[in-house]
């Protein structure tokens, strides 16, 4: 339900409208921050880079909180619909982009076991 109401928000006449400079630099700053947040830190608990940049890249996906924090911030009058719709369109970029990352990084160690 959550998400079928967050979709019926966007306007996807918008699109022709959104600015897609503003689109890739949010799309570009949502995966490293998820990349540098999540995974470094895993990096150093773990003491395993290529285990802690996985836990990075599946925390990419990750975008309900950007969701409800847009749809407060439309219904405020914070951000008008372009806005809306770019970065819900973001969200759903990362949720594509994340199992990508995943599949390359597990890639040699599934190649070994076939």
């Amino acid at each position: 339900m959550f998400f079928a109401i967050i979709g019926a928000h966007v306007n996807l006449a918008q699109i022709n409208e959104m600015n897609f400079i503003f689109f890739i630099v949010i799309l570009i700053v949502a995966v490293f921050s998820k990349i540098i947040g999540c995974g470094i830190p895993s990096i150093v608990m773990l003491k395993n880079r290529t285990k802690g940049l996985r836990v990075g890249y599946g925390m990419i996906g990750r975008g309900e909180v950007a969701f409800i924090t847009i749809g407060v911030g439309l219904s405020a009058g914070i951000f008008d619909e372009v806005i809306y719709s770019t970065i819900v369109l973001v969200v759903l970029a990362t949720i594509f982009i994340s199992p990508i990352l995943l599949r390359n990084s597990y890639g040699k160690e599934l190649d070994k076991n076939v």
